[in-house]
C-alpha cells in the first residue's frame, strides 16, 4: 500500500476494518493482528503524509478511532500466552504507554 497516497491508504484501511468488524472475523495470532495493523497503519499511526490537524475532520477520526475500538474486541485467544503476544502487538502499533 506504500504506493497509495493517503487518502487511497486511508479508505482501504477503513474498508479492511468494517468488514472485518460486520463478518465478526476473530483474530487469533498476534502474526495475523500484527498484518491486520499493518495494514490499517493509516487509521492507527500518524502517517508522514497525512493532511494537518487542522484540516482533520472531526467526525471521520471518531469513526476511525470508534471503528478500531470495535477491531480490538475481535483479537481473542484462549491460550494466555498468545493473546500476550497479541496485547503487545496491539501496544506497539497504538503507542500506549
Amino acid at each position: 500500500m506504500t504506493y497509495l497516497n493517503y487518502n487511497t491508504r486511508k479508505r482501504v484501511s477503513m474498508d479492511i476494518a468494517k468488514t472485518a468488524v460486520k463478518n465478526k472475523t476473530f483474530i487469533s495470532t498476534a502474526a495475523n493482528v500484527n498484518c491486520l495493523f499493518e495494514f490499517i497503519a493509516p487509521i492507527i499511526q500518524d502517517q508522514e503524509d497525512q493532511p494537518s490537524l487542522e484540516d482533520l475532520d472531526m467526525e471521520d477520526f471518531e469513526e476511525e478511532q470508534q471503528l478500531v475500538a470495535a477491531l480490538v474486541h475481535l483479537f481473542i485467544n484462549e491460550d494466555l500466552r498468545e493473546q500476550s503476544a497479541v496485547i503487545i502487538i496491539i501496544r506497539k502499533f497504538i503507542e500506549i504507554i
